[in-house]
């Protein structure tokens, strides 16, 4: 990601003194808002496999069949920080990953910025009393999101 400020949904991504870049809140938002789509390429659950072992933290599961894996150009999204503390989550809405936020957003302060919901192992935190990154934003190893249904999804 260049240093240049770039705006796509309701993320503004842009320097940060966390990691060197993360996504903020372009502009204030309600609880429940659709931030962004965190997009990438779907593979087989074999392909992720392989791809998990390597390392690689960007992917989600979509379904029994398939993942998504965000680790492309194309998705600025696998740039938000993570937090113990979240302001959003990546919900899954008919196998498409969004951020959503869980609750009512300001704009532009980092401590208010757009942070990934929960911890991955390995994951650094940030969250007031954390005391800083306990191994770096990404997870040491690679391993597939797997999310609940987004409220109000049905089971089929």
């Amino acid at each position: 990601m260049s240093a240049h400020a770039t705006t796509v949904g309701w993320v503004r991504f842009r320097p940060s003194m966390i990691h060197g870049h993360g996504g903020f809140a372009a502009a204030p938002a309600l609880a429940d808002t659709l931030l962004i789509e965190y997009l990438g390429e779907r593979i087989t659950k074999e392909e992720s496999h392989r791809r998990c072992e390597v390392g690689n933290p960007f992917i989600f599961e979509l379904d029994e069949l398939t993942d998504l894996d965000g680790n492309v150009e194309w998705n600025p999204a696998r740039w938000i920080n993570h937090s113990c503390a979240p302001n959003c989550t990546a919900e899954n809405h008919d196998g498409r990953i969004w951020i959503v936020a869980r609750r009512d957003l300001l704009a532009g302060a980092e401590d208010d910025g757009v942070l990934a919901a929960g911890h991955v192992d390995g994951a650094g935190c940030f969250a007031a009393g954390h005391g800083g990154p306990q191994g770096g934003d990404r997870p040491a190893r690679g391993g597939r999101r797997i999310l609940p249904p987004a409220p109000g999804a049905e089971n089929s």
